[in-house]
């Protein structure tokens, strides 16, 4: 399930979102990736949004095979 299905269950949308928190399991390679990121980012708010982040890197993530995990925070 992706964000923009949970934010529609309550009546909410991207706009909504107020805080990102952003989990990643290798910070050079994040960094390194990071305008394909932000690109995909933007895509998904359909514009770059402004929204309070946060940055982590952590040992592993829930799945292995993932790069990053995203948690976020809406206003509704």
């Amino acid at each position: 399930m992706n964000v923009k299905d949970v934010l529609s269950q309550f009546g909410a949308d991207m706009g909504n979102i107020v805080d990102e928190t952003f989990f990643v399991s290798d910070m050079d390679e994040f960094f390194g990736s990071i305008e394909d990121v932000y690109g995909a980012r933007e895509m998904a708010y359909g514009g770059n949004p402004e929204v309070c982040q946060t940055l982590v890197q952590v040992v592993a993530l829930a799945q292995p095979e993932l790069k990053i995990e995203i948690k976020c925070i809406a206003h509704l």
